[in-house]
């Protein structure tokens, strides 16, 4: 398997150092877990916006379901005066 900018680090390590390769690899290291945090983030959160939102009332506010409001007003839920305008 091919480990991205593996090459690169070396010629970086032969000039400057274990030390410093050691810290390009933690910046590796950090750009995929960031990476894949994005594609989490993206997939739990973006995924079913798109899917569902215009059913749900995607505005600047969320809204409910005319059949869910019923069971909704039970939990007490105040409306935010700002959103409403």
């Amino acid at each position: 398997m091919m480990v991205p900018w593996e090459g690169r680090i070396r010629d970086i390590e032969s000039y400057f150092g274990s030390v410093v390769a050691s810290y390009f690899t933690f910046l590796r290291w950090l750009f995929w877990i960031n990476f894949v945090m994005a594609a989490i983030c993206g997939v739990v959160i973006t995924m079913p916006e798109v899917m569902f939102g215009p059913d749900w009332g995607t505005v600047d506010y969320k809204s409910l379901k005319r059949e869910l409001e019923v069971q909704a007003s039970i939990y007490r839920i105040k409306v935010c005066p700002a959103a409403m305008t």
